[in-house]
């Protein structure tokens, strides 16, 4: 078991990156490596947040780290990997509001971290990472669709998790049960839309 000391000890490690960071952007504003550090220092904390269940706070720190990162992302449009930070950042966001049952907020976000990754995938249609990206948020959106009574919808959603992940496994057999899981989540999905086609 992770001691709450050790948490203790990570938030206290990025403030401090933050803290320093800040301070040498001060001297440096010019800098996107600085930049782009206390947006990497901001992500740690907020994922020590939500292990430690402070998920308001993880927000805010996921929020804060997307700011800096959409700075990047606007001022470097060919660096994917600022694009992919901004998408983690986002789907980071919806996952925390999914577990505060802040569904519509939730969806928001999902809706554009998929948005994002559509655009990565088009310039990498090869990258087995946005693909994985696009299985999870696929499978959020289904989750919250199927949650609001949606069945046709979240099996859309569903499917489309499918096939993302279809391709990540491919090159990603950890995935498998991820895979599995969806796909008998979908099974359902369907079997209750036939069965309402069936009773009208």
């Amino acid at each position: 078991l992770i001691m709450q000391t050790d948490f203790d000890g990570a938030e206290a490690a990025a403030l401090r990156s933050i803290e320093v960071r800040e301070t040498l952007l001060e001297q440096h504003p010019e800098s996107d490596v600085l930049q782009a550090g206390i947006a990497a220092s901001q992500h740690s904390l907020a994922a020590v947040y939500m292990e430690t269940e402070r998920l308001e706070d993880a927000i805010a720190r996921f929020r804060a780290a997307r700011e800096r990162l959409s700075q990047l992302a606007d001022q470097h449009p060919d660096v994917l990997d600022y694009q992919f930070d901004v998408l983690a950042a986002t789907m980071s966001i919806a996952q925390s509001l999914y577990l505060l049952d802040r569904r519509a907020e939730s969806a928001t976000e999902n809706n554009d971290a998929i948005e994002i990754l559509k655009r990565l995938v088009a310039a990498a249609p090869d990258s087995v990472r946005f693909h994985r990206c696009i299985a999870q948020s696929f499978r959020l959106r289904g989750e919250l669709q199927r949650m609001s009574g949606d069945h046709a919808a979240a099996a859309a959603a569903y499917d489309e998790a499918i096939a993302s992940y279809r391709l990540t496994v491919e090159r990603q057999p950890g995935f498998i049960k991820d895979l599995a899981e969806c796909e008998l989540t979908a099974a359902d999905l369907h079997a209750a839309c036939n069965e309402h086609s069936v009773s009208e």
